[in-house]
């Protein structure tokens, strides 16, 4: 189970479920962080079917954590956590995370 602090976002896997085996970026979410528990789920976007409007709702145990948004790009994860990134820049980071090989 993947466990993020409030101020960290992060490039996963998806390991079950019909969209096995895509890349999604799992943005905080600080509704579920409370003292203490678990997180009992994550949103992940991938830009295109489920953007930053639409994000997509997944249990932590069906997500491998690949790398931190911030190793592949800061300006785009400091974005993200000032709520200002949009679409396009989610397509890019992981358009670039693929390109490094990253896996």
């Amino acid at each position: 189970m993947i466990r993020l602090p409030k101020d960290q976002s992060a490039i996963v896997r998806s390991l079950c479920g019909s969209d096995q085996g895509t890349i999604y970026i799992c943005i905080p979410n600080r509704a579920s962080h409370k003292k203490d528990k678990p997180v009992d789920f994550v949103w992940l976007v991938d830009g295109k079917r489920h953007t930053l409007q639409n994000p997509k709702k997944k249990n932590p145990k069906h997500v491998k954590w690949l790398c931190s948004v911030e190793a592949i790009d800061a300006t785009i994860n400091q974005k993200l956590l000032s709520h200002v990134c949009n679409d396009a820049d989610i397509k890019y980071l992981i358009k670039k995370m693929l390109r490094n090989n990253i896996e």
